[in-house]
């Protein structure tokens, strides 16, 4: 769970802080994951490299507001009713929090790292530090697609970037 302190101009012009709290759950993340074409990762890599800067900010949006709830003051529940969903889209708060990440990557990145449950965010940073970097291969940048002379598969597209989208058309129409 991540809790989080927004700093904001109310509309009645007044400075505010608010401490919003927001979580994901493990079926949540599994559904999020099976939402995106190739699974979330790929998907936001895929925005990234092609700078698709408005998916990017509509996705934050979504897990914002996905991920967004009310901590009971015992801690046993956290409502995410489409009221309490309402109320805080519709608050400078949230406006306050999707300019943030969406001008801050590294904020971006620390809130999806926060809304995760702490197990899994923890196995993620523990599989990243213990990854062995492999040895980039001299066509390493060139899609397996191209190297092989064949057409790209579903799954190639749908992880390819703008540029890589165009190659493949121009590709394929100069056979």
């Amino acid at each position: 769970m991540l809790k989080k302190t927004i700093k904001y101009t109310d509309f009645n012009d007044v400075e505010q802080t608010a401490e919003c709290y927001f979580h994901l759950s493990k079926s949540e993340l599994i559904r999020l994951e099976l939402s995106y074409p190739g699974g979330f990762e790929n998907y936001l890599k895929t925005l990234i490299s092609a700078d698709d800067g408005a998916a990017i900010v509509r996705m934050f949006v979504d897990i914002i507001l996905d991920s967004y709830g009310e901590r009971s003051p015992n801690g046993q529940n956290f409502d995410k009713s489409p009221a309490a969903r309402a109320q805080f889209e519709s608050s400078a708060a949230f406006d306050a929090l999707v300019m943030e990440l969406a001008e801050d990557p590294g904020a971006a990145s620390e809130f999806l790292n926060g809304v995760m449950p702490k197990d899994l965010a923890e196995k993620v940073k523990k599989n990243e530090q213990n990854a062995e970097l492999p040895e980039p291969s001299p066509q390493a940048d060139v899609p397996a697609w191209v190297r092989e002379d064949r057409d790209p598969t579903r799954k190639e597209l749908e992880s390819m970037s703008r540029e890589q989208m165009a190659e493949a058309f121009r590709a394929k129409s100069s056979r």
